[in-house]
């Protein structure tokens, strides 16, 4: 399980940036999405460390 702040629960300092946090998987080709999200992850960890 994934927190919303992306960290996996039981796990400390380990985060998932990958297409099993998306909540519904897209019709199409999921390499956008996937992008989309590891960037906003970065952002969010980036974030946390200051």
């Amino acid at each position: 399980m994934v927190s919303g702040s992306l960290t996996v629960h039981g796990l400390a300092g380990l985060g998932s940036a990958d297409a099993s946090v998306m909540l519904s998987s897209t019709s199409d080709n999921s390499n956008a999405p996937v992008i989309a999200n590891a960037e906003r992850t970065t952002v969010m960890i980036m974030a946390q460390t200051r």
